[in-house]
């Protein structure tokens, strides 16, 4: 379901909105106070909402595929942290 078919010249429609949204997301400008994201992040991200068990990353080296509460609690993590930070500059 998932691969490039030579016959019909182009991927399924589930891999190209994929790969659409990966592009789009590396294309998204971030926040000033924030880091660029990795293609190894948003592969990981998109990957891990368009399956329900997600070994890709894993089985090809790259890295685990983490769920997207986790990377929602380790964004506000830092969010929490970047803004201690400015509020000890400030004083």
């Amino acid at each position: 379901m998932c691969h490039y078919s030579k016959k019909k010249n182009g991927y399924t429609p589930n891999v190209q909105m994929a790969i659409n949204q990966m592009e789009n997301s590396l294309l998204t400008p971030t926040a000033e106070d924030e880091q660029p994201k990795s293609v190894n992040q948003v592969v990981a991200g998109v990957l891990a909402e368009k399956t329900k068990k997600n070994l890709f990353l894993k089985n090809v080296g790259m890295q685990d595929a983490q769920t997207r509460s986790s990377v929602r609690t380790e964004l506000e993590a830092e969010r929490r942290t970047t803004s201690e930070l400015r509020s000890v500059v400030q004083t």
